[in-house]
């Protein structure tokens, strides 16, 4: 079985093993073997671009033209094919700047198959079971195979280990690597679909739509190793591999049935069915309320536990591929005739409703005749039909696209979110209420809420993100794990700011992911549906305005309504599914009056927040390059409570508390971050209420604007107050300012215009004393009468 040459030993089998240093002479050794080169992130897993700047700019620009010539709705926002489409097959590529650049900045390697004059064959076993499965499948199909004493693999891979919840890590797989082996000259390999997949997992890839790491290729949980022979392929893979040619037509004929891909007969039919006129007809009532893509959720007949069977998603849904005229149907629900927590078209839909199944039978009832199959399917159900494939060894189907965000249920029905709530373990006191872990002070206290979110909002260049990115290395060094995903900066300069941190850069690798989104969400579902599966204690989001722009796109008229979904999108389900503090790092109104507690935008993006929110202001000496300077936190919002009795006097204007004043010392090699306690509550006192040496408060006046602002339930704007109450102007500005100092008055933006709303009544009485202060005032006045 063992070829002429053994492939891999020939190109690789003289470097050490781990030594990315020999990556350049590594990758012109599998370039001359006829192997196809793909870049590799260091240390990591993903491809790299290897085109230089102006190249880049080129590239997506025309990918851009190609996107506005089709009717891209979102044409600006393409970037051109990036990944397998630079593999490397010419040696002069590898003498580039740019890629020798990358390679000797530690990148890794890999091979995709089907690019390769070698014509190899790479099977992936990622896990134990993988592996026993396929020598299984080998001693089935080559009697002359010895299952007790199979050739070891070819390649060794490090594995990959998971971080949980509480901070211990766990191997997602280990113990596998891949079996390489060459076809024989004369075999034609198919021109889809590129790998075929077996029963335990294993997966056979030989087509350009995949690549695989190789030697001496290393990652946080160690090297690959060369550790077996490149091999002839035996005849039964082969055989398998033509098998999934052989029933190609057969496959795609009846995805084709399945998700009325392609058929102008089918689609037409689709384009003029509502999915109201054919739920209907089948029993099913409208629940009345949109799902988050703004379709419609329906309930299936029967008794079911919960109102929301399936999301009946129309035309322009976003979550789907809706060009057509006509969009699929999602079940939430177990218990619906095509099988739960799937997404079938209208067909289909109306084939398992009415006619049990049969697709066929479906077909006729529109008036669309079934041709082209080799055989009569006229009693074929479709999952039979998949049977048949599977049994002469094709691949196994891939999973259909799904909820585009990622908010499919789980596999039993759940009860929906208005149900009543079972509250024995809060009155039982075993409930335990969230504490704050990061971002601690000196003294003991910390600001930021495991698994919950949080936002930093300041003017630019208020150390926002350097304050964050002191915290970030904090964790790394503790042996946390960080997620930064950047709208606002780029990668040097955020690992430029660890690395001055003190930050080793092996840790930087191995405990910080770093993403920088430069398309829609939609457009790399599969990029954007990957941030929630591993585990993180600090997620940063630095730069929320073009995050939600990417997130939710910028047709939203609503700014609440936007700042809702983004949250529901991104920041709350990081914060739930990796049980991350997830903070988001953003910017503030230009007008100071009017910005109040919450970051530029609608006020929802206070209100969606779940743990605490804080205003950044300069204190006495901002930060600066080689320098010593200071921030001032202040909390805005603190849901879980446990934050706000360790801050400062209240300052009645916007109802926050001085809760932390930050250090930031760049004199040195590394800058140091010190995040003490707040001032000394005197100090504070004077910047509570700043007043001005010749004007005291007009106590009548302001009396007179109160009971006139109180009558405008939704405000009412310095000009209109004038116009409507008359007086002198200059004193009602005066009267109006300490109104909002003592905090009777707020001082809101409403699109653009600066809006008074009344907080609390004002007495003549009351002089200079803040809102806040009103109780002791009255009982002092009870007390003397």
């Amino acid at each position: 079985m063992m070829g002429a040459s053994d492939l891999l030993k020939e190109t690789l089998g003289d470097f050490p093993v781990g030594d990315i240093t020999c990556n350049l002479l590594a990758a012109k050794a599998m370039v001359r073997n006829g192997l196809a080169v793909v870049l590799i992130e260091p240390m990591g897993s993903k491809p790299l671009c290897i085109l230089n700047e102006r190249q880049r700019a080129a590239a997506d620009k025309e990918a851009q033209a190609n996107a506005r010539a089709a009717g891209t709705v979102r044409w600006d926002m393409v970037r051109h094919p990036c990944g397998l489409n630079h593999a490397i097959v010419d040696a002069k590529e590898l003498a580039k700047p740019r890629v020798k650049e990358l390679l000797a900045a530690g990148a890794n390697l890999a091979v995709v198959p089907g690019l390769s004059s070698a014509r190899v064959i790479i099977v992936d076993l990622d896990k134990e079971e993988e592996v026993r499965g396929f020598r299984e499948d080998w001693a089935d199909g080559d009697p002359e195979f010895d299952l007790d004493d199979p050739p070891p693999i070819t390649v060794s891979s490090p594995g990959k280990m998971r971080l949980e919840l509480d901070g211990t890590e766990v191997w997602a797989h280990k113990h596998g690597g891949h079996q390489w082996f060459t076809a024989p000259e004369g075999f034609v390999f198919p021109a889809s679909p590129g790998k075929i997949k077996g029963k335990s997992g294993w997966v056979a890839y030989f087509g350009s739509d995949c690549y695989v790491i190789v030697p001496p290729s290393v990652r946080a949980e160690g090297p690959y190793r060369l550790t077996g022979a490149t091999m002839e392929a035996p005849r039964w893979l082969l055989d398998r591999i033509l098998a999934a040619d052989n029933t190609a037509a057969l496959e795609e004929r009846l995805e084709r049935i399945q998700n009325a891909e392609g058929d102008d007969d089918i689609d037409e039919w689709s384009a003029r069915t509502s999915w109201d006129e054919l739920l209907r007809l089948c029993g099913w009532t409208p629940t009345g309320k949109l799902d988050t893509c703004a379709c419609p959720t329906w309930t299936r007949p029967g008794t079911p536990a919960h109102d929301k069977s399936a999301t009946a998603h129309e035309a322009g849904c976003v979550q789907y591929d809706t060009s057509a005229g006509h969009g699929p149907i999602h079940a939430w629900s177990d218990s619906v005739s095509w099988g739960g927590q799937k997404t079938v078209t209208k067909l289909t839909f109306l084939a398992y409703e009415r006619y049990d199944g049969d697709m066929v039978a479906a077909m006729a009832s529109i008036g669309v005749t079934p041709a082209g199959l080799d055989r009569d399917f006229s009693e074929l159900e479709f999952e039979e039909g998949l049977d048949l494939i599977l049994d002469a060894g094709a691949v196994t189907p891939s999973p259909k696209a799904g909820d585009l965000w990622g908010e499919e249920e789980e596999s039993q029905e759940k009860r929906g979110t208005w149900h009543k709530r079972d509250l024995t373990a809060i009155l039982a006191g075993t409930d335990v209420r969230p504490e704050a872990k990061f971002l601690p002070r000196v003294d003991g206290p910390a600001l930021l809420y495991p698994g919950l979110t949080h936002s930093v909002h300041g003017e630019s260049e208020s150390a926002k993100s350097l304050v964050l990115m002191g915290e970030a290395v904090r964790v790394m060094q503790a042996g946390g794990r960080v997620l930064w995903i950047s709208c606002d900066s780029d990668e040097r300069e955020d690992v430029a700011r660890a690395l001055k941190y003190g930050c080793p850069p092996e840790v930087v690798l191995a405990q910080l992911d770093y993403v920088r989104p430069e398309e829609p969400a939609d457009m790399d579902r599969d990029g954007f549906l990957e941030l929630f599966t591993d585990t993180y204690d600090l997620a940063v989001i630095d730069g929320v305005t073009d995050a939600m722009l990417l997130v939710v796109g910028g047709d939203q008229k609503d700014p609440n309504n936007a700042a809702t979904l983004f949250s529901r999108r991104l920041p709350e389900r990081l914060a739930e599914r990796t049980g991350a503090a997830v903070v988001l790092i953003d910017h503030v109104t230009k007008d100071r009056d009017g910005r109040g507690r919450h970051a530029i935008g609608g006020q929802a993006k206070l209100a969606k927040i779940t743990g605490a929110a804080y205003m950044v202001q300069p204190g006495s000496q901002p930060p600066k390059l080689g320098g010593v300077g200071e921030v001032v936190f202040r909390i805005g919002k603190d849901r879980p409570g446990s934050v706000r009795p360790h801050g400062g006097p209240w300052r009645a204007s916007d109802r926050s508390q001085e809760i932390a004043r930050i250090t930031i010392d760049d004199t040195g090699s590394h800058t140091v971050m010190t995040v003490n306690g707040p001032a000394d509550p005197m100090d504070q006192e004077e910047e509570e209420l700043p007043k001005s040496a010749d004007s005291a408060p007009p106590c009548k006046t302001m009396e007179r604007l109160s009971e006139a602002i109180a009558s405008w339930p939704d405000g009412i704007s310095k000009t209109s107050l004038q116009r409507q109450y008359g007086g002198n102007s200059a004193e009602n500005r005066l009267a109006i300012d300490w109104l909002q100092r003592l905090g009777y008055v707020e001082q809101v933006s409403n699109k653009g215009a600066l809006i008074q709303c009344h907080l609390v009544p004002y007495k003549e009485i009351y002089g200079d004393t803040p809102a806040a202060d009103l109780d002791t005032l009255n009982d002092d006045s009870e007390s003397d009468d």
